[in-house]
């Protein structure tokens, strides 16, 4: 959750995509596998792999 949100001030949309992202930063195995930091087309084509079939991003 965004520091400076309470969580009482979220709407649905917000509170859900807040889930999604955690989700994905703490419990996705994915980026480990990409040099991200380093190459964009790397992160792009994770996207197109992963992230755009992933059950999660049902969520948002």
């Amino acid at each position: 959750m965004r520091q400076h949100e309470k969580q009482e001030d979220m709407s649905l949309s917000q509170i859900l995509e807040d889930i999604h992202d955690r989700i994905c930063d703490e419990y996705c195995k994915w980026p480990s596998q990409y040099p991200l930091t380093t190459d964009d087309e790397a992160y792009n084509r994770m996207g197109e792999e992963h992230c755009d079939t992933c059950p999660v991003r049902r969520l948002t």
